[in-house]
């Protein structure tokens, strides 16, 4: 990760993991500055980024490379990293390493944040996110700020209410069906759960992809597929690997290949776009 050919000047910039070809994207004031930064703590293991973290310590550091998006005046940054944000969709597990779908500046970052621990009932304010994990010894207190977790150590946001031991809290939850269509709100994780049944909170916080045939909206599209026959031009769509790989008699490796396209055709079955 050679930060000496990046430049002192305001702009958005990627992190890019070689081998899966995931991305960070963010954006800074000084990209020298910023991408400095990152690396000091990707190299510490308190890089905010979970994923991204995971990823440094799978791969090393030799296989991470910084490259400069655009060149942005200062006060366009956060507008540009929100363009690049929904356009390339780097939040999204398959495609980077971003935990945020907004974009939010450096000083964004560093505002207070005040947490409840759910055992004792303490209130406690932090000048920072950074001051918050020191004090906690949690490195996700992003994820609590974002509302991708509930808790982190006994702590969450102080607007949240714990629900018996099962760790659901009272968020509210938007879901698809895969095979309806059918789009319903919940109240809570541990409501939609009594009613569809499965972990519904860990859909929520993007451990699962779906729980069911139940999936988060912007999962939606990613988890639907079809395969063609191209011997009788039957097309079929599936929502779960596992129903392809008992119509067409196969493990479920084969099917998750045809969909990535590792396999190009399998007893005359191709993916369908």
């Amino acid at each position: 990760m050679d930060i000496k050919i990046l430049p002192n000047n305001s702009g958005i910039y990627k992190i890019i993991c070689i081998p899966s070809q995931k991305f960070y994207l963010g954006s800074a004031e000084s990209i020298y500055r910023r991408c400095s930064i990152h690396r000091g703590k990707l190299r510490k293991g308190t890089h905010h980024s979970p994923h991204l973290l995971s990823a440094y310590k799978k791969y090393g550091e030799h296989n991470f490379i910084f490259k400069i998006v655009e060149h942005c005046n200062v006060e366009d940054l956060l507008t540009r990293e929100q363009h690049y944000l929904d356009v390339l969709m780097p939040w999204k597990p398959k495609i980077g390493y971003n935990i945020n779908k907004h974009a939010c500046s450096g000083k964004n970052r560093s505002k207070s944040i005040t947490l409840k621990n759910f055992s004792t009932g303490e209130i406690k304010t932090w000048e920072s996110q950074t001051d918050a994990r020191k004090y906690i010894g949690h490195n996700h207190v992003s994820l609590v700020a974002s509302g991708k977790m509930d808790s982190v150590g006994g702590w969450g946001l102080i607007n949240t209410e714990k629900h018996g031991s099962g760790g659901r809290y009272n968020v509210q939850i938007t879901l698809r069906n895969l095979i309806s269509g059918e789009i319903k709100t919940w109240n809570s994780c541990k409501e939609a759960s009594k009613e569809i049944g499965g972990s519904v909170n860990s859909v929520r916080r993007g451990i699962s992809k779906r729980v069911g045939y139940w999936c988060t909206l912007e999962n939606y599209d990613d988890l639907v597929f079809s395969l063609k026959n191209t011997k009788t031009g039957e097309i079929k769509t599936w929502y779960r690997p596992i129903d392809a790989r008992k119509y067409i008699k196969c493990c479920e490796l084969t099917i998750r290949k045809l969909i990535k396209g590792d396999i190009l055709l399998y007893k005359g079955w191709v993916a369908s776009k």
